[in-house]
Formats: structure tokens, sequence, C-alpha cells
């Protein structure tokens, strides 16, 4: 069982969740739905949560490069960043091999928790100056990266 879903409630953050290994189908609803946020013109940053999933197959990496390079102006021009949500040491070394040898032209970073993947995109957008966004995000995110402690 495979999915992926999206969420734009705290947009301009778009969350992406992950689960399972996509098959091709659910995989080419998953570009279509990407361009279909590309095509809003508006910037934003994307969270990966790959805390669910495994390793794509190498067909569907190549797909997402094919994919990449056809969009690269617009993703240059509206994608503040990418975070990517890695638990796995194994997924984390390679996603990091992968991105860096692949020529990655939009900013990552790879995170290990929701809140600190949707503070490095409020970040992101502070740097490029859509203040009001960010600080929305880091007001919502802040609290849940540093609970209270109790005691």
């Amino acid at each position: 069982m495979s999915s992926i879903t999206f969420d734009d409630s705290h947009w301009p953050l778009l969350l992406i969740r992950l689960e399972g290994v996509p098959t091709p189908g659910h995989f080419e609803a998953y570009l279509a739905r990407r361009l279909e946020y590309l095509q809003r013109r508006e910037r934003h940053g994307i969270v990966y949560d790959t805390r669910q999933t495994r390793l794509i197959t190498s067909e569907l990496r190549q797909r997402h490069a094919a994919w990449s390079r056809e969009h690269n102006a617009a993703r240059q021009r509206f994608i503040v960043g990418n975070a990517l949500i890695i638990t796995s040491p194994v997924i984390r070394l390679t996603m990091n091999l992968v991105l860096s040898l692949g020529g990655e032209k939009v900013p990552y970073s790879v995170a290990a928790t929701l809140p600190e993947a949707a503070l490095w995109i409020a970040n992101r957008l502070r740097e490029l100056g859509d203040v009001e966004p960010a600080e929305r995000l880091r007001r919502h995110f802040e609290p849940l990266a540093h609970p209270p402690r109790s005691g």
C-alpha cells in the first residue's frame, strides 16, 4: 500500500507525506499535482515527510530527475527550498548523496522532525523577504520544536 498526500494548510509551506513505495501511477499523479502547485506561480517551500516510506525505484528516480529538469526554471523561481524529514540513517546518507551529486538547483535541507524542517523553510522565506509567512510558520512550529518541559 502506498500513498502520497499533500497538505497546504500552512501555505506557503507545502507538506508532502509519502507512505510505502509509490506505484508508477501514483508517482505520475504526484508529479501532476506538484506541477499544479508550480503553476500557481507563488513562492513556497516544500517539506517531504519520508518517515513512512522506503527509497523509490531507480525508474521513478529517473522519472523524477527528468521532471525536475523539465520544470527547472519554475522550480528555481518559485520553490524557496525542499526540506526532507528522514529518520533512517541509511536513507539520510543516500538522499544526501543523491541530492549533492544530482546537481539539485533548489536549496535543500535534511531534518529529523517536521518542526525542524518547517522552521528551515521559514528561515528560507525570511531570507527572501517573505517575512509575514515566515513569522506565521515560526509561531506555529517553534513551540512544537521546543515543547515545554514538565516537572
